[in-house]
């Protein structure tokens, strides 16, 4: 029998790797062109992070930066989260050794030869080093990760490394960070569409599963990553997590994760589609997008069942005033805020409702079953609230219940929309605004223009339109003769903090309702989604993210969704210039020349006749440069057909 040689095997497998027409190189391993390098290099240092998690990094270790430089770390992340890849530590080691040019490399310190497989873990290592570095200057939590411990060694670990830890100012720098590279991001639109945006915002929370095993429910054994916990999410959106002590209920929804709560660019206005424009043609959607929804601001912490201090805090990052990094933009405007019932129902007034008024934000909520119809404890001098207004207290008991009726079945969509119309003229109106967060509220029968009549108030019957309904004081108070200060008065003085949780300035199921709150949901529920089962970002996948830590996690979740807001950007610029060369401009250009054409031939015939000298219209600069090259063209052709 004859033997073969592991040589000759080698060479045979090689010349077949060579047939099959294999790439030579990884696609994770492919050059960058060194614009792109340039672009990320750019947004870095604009942005500020840099040289601040350099400097906060120095003064946490005592050391000076190692290898390569938190400038070279975040460009290469940024390059990586651009292109869509994973948030993996060895990819970044092959972007900042091996993928850019050796240019940038120099600046780096990346330079260093990676040719062998020690070479390499050397410089995984340089990268691995800083990452951390950059991590435990803006960690918040006192918590040892990669260990299994008890939960009594792990509370006396955390108890002795607290002292060293100041977590308020690390949340205050993961925070910074991210409001600058997002503003960023956002910065990359155009000015004049930047200025167009007047402030809606679409919040919801989703949840960051991370490579950890969750914390042992009937056994002493606490998680790899302590910093996260149990996400549970119930049909009716009641519970977000778990309190810290309670054991997780036995369900198949439980997962051990960090909670994401996003703050989503939502269209002001809403963008319907497609549409016929009034000369007969389609205009499909993406013709109509105002820009491009960019996540504006998140918090990642651990799940809980009272998420509104966390939507606070990002809101309140939004809104700082030094966000900004171009010197031309001001603070970003503040006007519709969308949130599902975890936050308007469950929420403390104090903790959510007050703050995000505080903040400029007006509501656009949903409410429970509990909350729909009349609240018996809210209402003032005579007006009633109902789903986030008042109205007369003697608007019919079936249109006060109309959405109590349509929860149970007793009524249709149809029905009920007419209802929710036939409601307005019971409404009362805001009459002016005091100054000392109170405000006057007009009775729908007084005024000039009452839109109901009302037996109280006899000039009601005169000023009235037509159609205005007639309404019926209660049999009890014409009895007794005590009239409420909204009947004896054209209108009443309410606070601004009552109703605080369930007042809402557009009214409830109404169209305008509907059309901004099923607007901003759909965006915020189709950006989640995005992120979730996408190509890209994938924050379902925990493999993506390796590094155990909210501070890390933090940092990598950043970068993915920076790199999607860029790739959003990028989208929505090539559908605008899609829509913008489309034939309907080729025509309306052909309709501006041919009427300018028709004006020069008016203007000549009026020069003839009267005896003007007659000349062509002047051309622009652009357009004598090109008469000239054409005549230069044709005095060359005529010369090579004149010499042969």
């Amino acid at each position: 029998m004859t033997s073969v040689h592991p040589d000759d095997v080698r060479a045979a497998v090689d010349a077949a790797l060579d047939r099959a027409d294999l790439p030579p190189v990884p696609p994770d391993e492919l050059p960058v062109p060194d614009g792109n390098v340039a672009w990320a290099l750019k947004v870095v240092r604009r942005s500020g992070v840099a040289d601040a998690l350099a400097e906060w990094s120095t003064s946490c270790t005592g050391r000076k930066q190692s290898e390569i430089t938190v400038e070279g770390l975040l460009t290469s992340m940024v390059l990586l989260a651009v292109e869509g890849s994973p948030m993996l530590l060895n990819r970044v080691e092959a972007m900042a050794y091996r993928r850019i040019g050796d240019e940038y490399r120099g600046r780096f310190r990346t330079m260093k030869p990676t040719d062998t497989a020690r070479r390499r873990k050397a410089a995984y290592k340089n990268v691995r080093d800083q990452f951390l570095r950059m991590c435990k200057a803006v960690d918040p939590s006192a918590l040892p990760k990669n260990r299994r411990l008890t939960w009594e060694d792990l509370a006396r670990e955390a108890a002795r490394r607290s002292q060293h830890v100041d977590e308020a100012e690390a949340y205050r720098r993961l925070r910074w960070i991210t409001n600058r590279l997002l503003q960023a991001s956002f910065e990359l639109l155009p000015r004049s569409v930047r200025r167009r945006w007047r402030g809606t915002i679409a919040l919801d929370g989703t949840k960051v599963p991370v490579l950890a095993v969750g914390r042992d429910i009937e056994g002493v054994w606490e998680s790899t990553d302590p910093d996260a916990g149990w996400h549970v999410r119930t049909n009716d959106m009641d519970v977000h997590g778990v309190p810290d002590g309670h054991p997780p209920p036995k369900r198949s929804k439980s997962v051990w994760a960090y909670e994401l709560t996003a703050a989503i660019m939502g269209w002001d206005e809403p963008v319907r589609g497609p549409e016929v424009d009034e000369d007969g043609r389609t205009v499909r959607p993406g013709d109509r997008k105002p820009h491009p929804n960019l996540v504006l601001g998140f918090e990642l912490h651990r799940p809980s069942p009272d998420p509104g201090g966390q939507a606070v805090s990002v809101l309140e990052g939004i809104r700082d005033p030094s966000r900004p990094i171009s010197r031309s933009d001001g603070p970003l405007p503040a006007k519709w805020l969308v949130a599902d019932r975890g936050y308007t129902s469950n929420a403390k007034v104090e903790d959510f409702h007050r703050p995000v008024r505080r903040l400029g934000y007006s509501l656009v909520q949903d409410y429970k079953h509990a909350e729909l119809g009349a609240r018996g404890d809210e209402g003032v001098d005579g007006a009633v609230m109902v789903e986030g207004h008042l109205y007369c207290h003697s608007m019919p008991e079936w249109l006060v219940n109309a959405s109590v009726d349509l929860v149970a079945g007793r009524i249709d969509d149809t029905q009920y929309r007419h209802r929710i119309a036939e409601r307005e003229p019971y409404l009362f109106r805001r009459k002016s605004a005091l100054g000392d967060d109170r405000t006057r509220w007009m009775c729908p029968a007084s005024g000039t223009c009452p839109t109901a009549m009302c037996g109280f108030k006899t000039k009601s019957f005169e000023r009235a339109g037509r159609g205005a309904p007639e309404v019926q004081p209660d049999a009890q108070i014409v009895s007794i003769g005590a009239k409420p200060k909204a009947c004896a008065q054209d209108s009443v003085t309410v606070r601004d903090d009552a109703f605080e949780k369930h007042r809402q300035e557009l009214r409830f199921k109404s169209p305008e309702w509907r059309a901004v709150y099923g607007m901003l949901r759909n965006t915020i529920e189709g950006v989640n989604s995005t992120y979730k089962d996408g190509s890209s970002v994938l924050l379902e996948v925990k493999s993506r993210r390796r590094v155990r830590g909210i501070a890390a996690q933090w940092l990598l979740v950043l970068m993915l969704v920076f790199g999607e807001n860029v790739r959003r950007v990028r989208r929505w610029q090539q559908e605008r210039d899609e829509a913008n060369g489309d034939p309907r401009k080729k025509a309306r250009s052909g309709r501006r020349r041919r009427k300018d054409r028709a004006r020069w031939q008016a203007e000549r015939h009026r020069r003839m006749l009267a005896g003007l000298p007659v000349a062509p219209p002047p051309r622009n600069p652009r357009q004598q440069e090109i008469a000239r090259a054409r005549d230069r063209e044709a005095a060359a052709l005529r010369e090579q057909f004149a010499s042969r």
